[in-house]
This record gives C-alpha cells, sequence and structure tokens, in this order.
C-alpha cells in the first residue's frame, strides 16, 4: 500500500527529475512523492496484533507534523488468522487517511464495518479521527459504514490477502 507524502499545507510533495530522450534533450518531469506501507512495517504490526502488542505508526512527511504518531493497542485481540488479516488492513487504512483539516462533511470515506471494528477497540486516536462515522445509507449495506470530515489517499494497488486454515 502506499501514500502520498504531505507538506504542512497537505499538498501532495514532489520532486522534478531531468530525464533525457533519445536525441539527448533534456525535459523537467514532475515525480509525485509517495511512501510504503512496506514489508518492515507489515512485520512489526503482525508481531503486535499476534502478541497481542503495541504499534505505532508513524508518516513520513506527514502534513501533521513530523512527531505526529498513530498509536495502536491490541491486547483486546485474540492473535488468530481472523485478527492478523483485519488488523493489517485496519493500519493501513489509518495510513492512507489524510486527516485535511480543509475537508467537509461532504467529504466521506467508505470502510469496511469489520476494519471499523477492529479501528474502534485498537486504535487509540479513533474518536479523534472517526467521530464523525455514520451508517452506510442503504440500511440493506450493513458491511460499510462511512467517516464523514476526512479524506484518504486511492488504494492503487490490490491489497489481496488470503488465508489458509490448516485443519
Amino acid at each position: 500500500s502506499s501514500r502520498a507524502r504531505r507538506g504542512l499545507d497537505f499538498k501532495q510533495l514532489f520532486e522534478i527529475k531531468k530525464l533525457k530522450d533519445r536525441e539527448g534533450n533534456e525535459s523537467d518531469h514532475r515525480e509525485d512523492l509517495v511512501e510504503q506501507l512496506g514489508e518492515d512495517r507489515i512485520e512489526a504490526i503482525t508481531v503486535a496484533i499476534m502478541t497481542g502488542g503495541t504499534y505505532t505508526l508513524r508518516k513520513e512527511d506527514d502534513p501533521l507534523g513530523p512527531d505526529h504518531v498513530y498509536e495502536f493497542n491490541f491486547s483486546k485481540l485474540n492473535g488468530g488468522p481472523d485478527d492478523l488479516v483485519l488488523g493489517l488492513a485496519a493500519v493501513e487504512k489509518v495510513f492512507r487517511m489524510v486527516p485535511d483539516p480543509q475537508a467537509t462533511k461532504d467529504d466521506k470515506i467508505i470502510v469496511d464495518s469489520k476494519i471499523d471494528d477492529i479501528l474502534a477497540s485498537c486504535w487509540n486516536q479513533y474518536k479523534d479521527y472517526c467521530s464523525q462515522m455514520t451508517p452506510h445509507p442503504d440500511s440493506k449495506r450493513t458491511e460499510y459504514r462511512y467517516y464523514g470530515g476526512i479524506k484518504e489517499d486511492e488504494q492503487y494497488d490490490d491489497l489481496t490477502m488470503m488465508l489458509i486454515r490448516r485443519k
């Protein structure tokens, strides 16, 4: 999973790279800066979930400041395979969230209800970021909820997790 690196103004950061074409002509190319969740974080999150421990997420170029952290306490989970999958997906959701102060009530993100349940029980700052949670407008779609007044980066990669149970 990836997220946009942002400045203190919440705008995506980028760098200008010089590229040469086949004829040797140089041109400027704007490349957006992104951060990957990455294997090291996934491993640390996995250990925290499986042991009922804690995990502190830090985002590179966090617009809320370099010292801002997102804290998770997985002690309420049983550490089973379902908790592992849902816990990883929950941290990934927070990784992509953008708490832009310019967000309005019309800015909302959709979240799976199981992920929301994990966040509500394990994410220490849940009330700070998800206080405008509402059910899906279609009462038959109970598997989804909305967080209002917040934005998120797009999920461009396929976050598919396969769970194998052995007998």
